[in-house]
């Protein structure tokens, strides 16, 4: 969303930067120690820091292609960093090769899925919606204090990846619930560990990816909401 002068929404890109959920109080914090290896916690380490000084940089605006914004187009509130690939264009294209969502899923199961070709005839990641469950769990396990050299938000990033990547490829992922469908810490550190043994490249579009699904979430409910209360 942009403001009279065509600058981005800062709150929601703080709200996308620190995963949407806030950070739990200091009592009863369980420390939490990610396994993950050095070039990935580079890649999270640079990701964080491009999008805060992109987020300072409120000036930066998408236009049409003669420099006025079309009034008719669809309203696109998500920040990109402006890259070769996190740009409105990119993420256009890899939208058009996506199945679609039913949000009916939500209704049944509590969460929606999708494949999604994050290097379109190379490589695929299926992200799935958080329950309410995984959001509370992500709120009281993320750490206050820094673990190592990876800051709170990072480390909430990266497990919020880690909760919503349900397959790479045409493999699932060993899931992150127990019998009781709750998070197991020990389960989700198992999880955390093989998503940290992936390329830093794969990693930071795969981070990209994910907040554009958790869009397409959010306009699945905006789309169907006013649908299910007329049916």
């Amino acid at each position: 969303m942009t403001d009279p002068q065509g600058k981005p929404d800062m709150s929601r890109v703080k709200k996308r930067l620190e995963a949407q959920v806030p950070l739990a109080p200091d009592a009863g914090t369980p420390e939490v120690k990610p396994r993950i290896r050095p070039e990935t916690h580079d890649m999270v380490s640079k990701f964080e820091a491009d999008s805060a000084r992109m987020a300072a940089e409120a000036d930066v605006k998408l236009d049409t292609k003669d420099g006025a914004v079309d009034p008719n187009a669809p309203v696109d509130d998500m920040y990109y960093r402006g890259t070769h690939y996190d740009n409105a264009k990119t993420r256009a294209y890899i939208e058009g090769l996506c199945g679609e969502m039913d949000f009916a899923d939500l209704i049944i199961s509590g969460r929606v899925t999708q494949q999604v070709p994050v290097l379109p005839e190379k490589f695929t990641a299926t992200f799935q919606s958080l329950t309410n469950h995984e959001i509370y769990w992500l709120a009281e396990n993320t750490p206050q204090k820094p673990v190592g050299q990876m800051t709170p938000s990072m480390w909430q990033g990266f497990a919020r990846l880690v909760l919503m990547t349900k397959a790479l490829g045409a493999h699932d992922l060993p899931s992150h619930l127990d019998d009781k469908g709750h998070v197991s810490k020990e389960l989700f550190e198992a999880k955390f560990e093989r998503l940290g043994t992936l390329g830093d490249k794969i990693v930071d579009r795969m981070l990209t990816n994910v907040n554009w699904f958790d869009d397409r979430v959010e306009q699945l409910m905006d789309e169907d909401l006013p649908l299910l209360k007329n049916g």
